[in-house]
């Protein structure tokens, strides 16, 4: 976004420390890597990229690239405590029973 256009527009100036990106059907992979490109220059600690077709869950850092299955945990140092089976994400939900 051109600087002029960023001095009259709402945007956020602090990078948000965790992105969680569902790709959709019609997502380009470019759109998509310009996006994780800005986020941890800005930085963005970690970029969650949840690919439903695929059943897959990409975690890019500054330090690199890490695919997970579904099988595998969904995790990050930068969110301690945290981890989440990668399975979670593809299920679909279950009626609420009383």
């Amino acid at each position: 976004m051109p600087f002029e256009e960023q001095q009259v527009t709402e945007i956020s100036r602090i990078a948000p420390d965790v992105v969680v990106d569902v790709r959709s059907p019609d997502d380009r992979q470019a759109d998509i890597d310009e996006k994780v490109r800005v986020y941890l220059a800005a930085g963005t600690n970690v970029i969650f990229l949840v690919d439903p077709d695929a059943k897959t869950v990409t975690v890019k850092d500054a330090t690199g690239t890490r695919v997970t299955g579904e099988d595998g945990l969904v995790a990050h140092d930068s969110l301690h405590g945290f981890n989440l089976r990668a399975r979670l994400l593809f299920e679909a939900p279950r009626p609420r029973t009383r």
